[in-house]
């Protein structure tokens, strides 16, 4: 279901200019974190308190390869094809999104899950090379960054390099909402597939209660904290 969620024209200005350097194409779709509408009621603001290693059991199931990662590649059986964390050999992967794996030549990997280059690289190596290879691929090292703009002390750039960073925690590292943030309102502006779409993040309820509904974030997403409405 698609819904259009109308922002201030100065606030429309923030995040056209911090998406500069990412800007595609593509139609928006909104993505609500839960089931009910956004409240249009002038939400409490709460600081963001507590240890924020602790919001969320993270994971990387979605994660997508991004340039100047480092992967650990086991192909089964294979130990001269494979890239083995025990044996300190890794792939790291280029500036412009690519890896150079033996017999194949370089593969596009940027962009892709670990779970889907795996199965590019048994595709690839199962033509003509190997009798059905399997193959995992691990991110032992990753990069990338997010942006957060709007109503927080110290807006800008978070590299993610190491680490993943959720929007709870991505607040905290900016120095927290101001004093007219409006943090029931904030959301996410991400591409996916060339599809602008916007996350809505309900920190407060996030921050009480559910930090198991903290979102993970992804290179190259913007967090929006929107102004208090008064």
């Amino acid at each position: 279901m698609h819904m259009t969620i109308k922002y201030p024209v100065g606030l429309v200005a923030i995040v056209l200019l911090a998406l500069c350097s990412c800007a595609s194409t593509g139609h928006v779709e909104n993505i609500p974190s839960e089931s009910s509408p956004l409240s249009k009621e002038s939400p409490e603001i709460q600081p963001i308190a507590g240890n924020i290693d602790d919001i969320t059991d993270k994971n990387r199931t979605d994660y997508r390869i991004q340039g100047k990662d480092i992967l650990y590649i086991d192909v089964y059986n294979e130990p001269e094809l494979s890239y083995d964390q025990t044996k300190q050999r890794s792939l790291r992967v280029s500036t412009d999104g690519k890896i150079s794996f033996p017999l194949i030549g370089d593969i596009e990997a940027a962009g892709l899950t670990p779970f889907q280059l795996g199965r590019k690289l048994e595709e690839l190596l199962g033509d003509g090379y190997l009798i059905n290879p399997h193959v995992s691929v691990i991110v032992g090292s990753y990069h990338g960054s997010v942006c957060v703009i709007g109503q927080v002390k110290s807006p800008g750039e978070i590299n993610l390099q190491d680490r993943e960073v959720t929007v709870v925690e991505a607040i905290s590292m900016k120095g927290g909402f101001t004093d007219i943030a409006s943090p029931n309102r904030t959301y996410i502006v991400r591409m996916e597939n060339g599809v602008k779409k916007i996350i809505q993040v309900k920190v407060n309820k996030i921050i009480k209660s559910k930090k198991g509904e903290d979102i993970i974030l992804k290179p190259g997403d913007t967090v929006v904290i929107p102004e208090a409405f008064f």
